[in-house]
């Protein structure tokens, strides 16, 4: 049965983020002289945030950006910064691998749609070091409801992040059919194949603790054809399928400790160091995708 705990706790924040894909927005020009694009270097000193950065002024053109599309990367920051914020306090509170891991992973994910938002000059929120701070107001009782129900039991906690990532997936996918822009369709795409490595590790978790996950957002078939299959590996951080960039190779799946991909204490997380890898290198001819990379 569903549990409409959790059901009840986003449904508000949906709502108020999935508003804008009702609403037939024309693209208007931005400035996409150098400047735009040296800004996103020169505002960012961290050098897991740069990289992506110079990977999307690299390999994409600017292109005009909608108000859909600002409003789209506003809000996925910030369901990424939900799920940061929720495995933080879960890693705290249970001290299990597959949190820390995720919470470094989807640190990541906000680094890629930052990039995003300094290229195209957008406003960043003034929330990032703040946990459970939100400018939208329902992700912020979302958060705090996840974590009340995530500090009863550990398989709540991981039920708890399982639900994240089926929310993520299922957001990420609505918003990349309602943008143009071929950088945040990239970025996009990276993010879910993320996030479906993500579920991975959540559902196995679940399952050594002899229980199980019925999806609330993506569909059961879409959901047992991520379960079934293995997780997924980066191509880059560049999106040139050359396997060079560096975060290569390793993606956010799950760390088997078999040789230069393991991860730390007993592999059952995923390793933190997925960054924007390739977007097109994922099993995007699942349930509900096809077509999206020419599949």
């Amino acid at each position: 049965m569903k549990n409409s705990f959790f059901k009840s706790i986003v449904m508000l924040a949906m709502t108020f983020g999935f508003a804008m894909i009702f609403v037939q927005c024309d693209a208007t020009e931005n400035d996409m002289d150098s400047v735009a694009n040296e800004a996103i270097v020169n505002a960012r000193t961290n050098n897991a945030v740069v990289d992506p950065c110079n990977c999307i002024i690299d390999n994409y053109q600017m292109q005009p950006l909608s108000d859909v599309e600002k409003e789209a990367l506003t809000f996925m920051l910030e369901e990424e910064k939900l799920a940061r914020d929720v495995y933080n306090k879960m890693n705290e509170m249970w001290n299990i691998q597959v949190f820390a891991n995720i919470m470094a992973s989807e640190q990541s994910h906000m680094d890629a749609i930052e990039c995003l938002m300094i290229r195209y000059q957008l406003e960043l929120p003034d929330f990032n070091d703040n946990p459970g701070m939100f400018t939208n107001p329902n992700l912020a009782d979302a958060y705090a409801a996840l974590i009340q129900k995530g500090q009863t039991s550990l398989v709540d906690a991981l039920t708890v992040g399982a639900y994240i990532e089926d929310l993520v997936i299922n957001d990420l996918k609505l918003n990349y059919d309602r943008v143009d822009n071929d950088d945040i369709h990239a970025v996009f795409d990276n993010l879910e194949r993320g996030s479906r490595n993500h579920l991975r590790a959540f559902v196995r978790n679940l399952e050594k603790n002899n229980a199980t996950y019925t999806p609330e957002f993506i569909d059961q078939d879409y959901f047992e054809y991520i379960i079934g299959t293995e997780r997924e590996k980066g191509d880059g951080v560049c999106f040139n399928n050359t396997n060079n960039g560096p975060r290569n190779g390793n993606g956010d799946g799950t760390c088997t400790n078999d040789g230069p991909r393991n991860g730390n204490g007993t592999g059952d997380g995923t390793c933190p160091n997925d960054g924007p890898n390739s977007p097109n290198n994922g099993p995007n001819n699942g349930p509900n995708r096809q077509g999206r990379n020419g599949g």
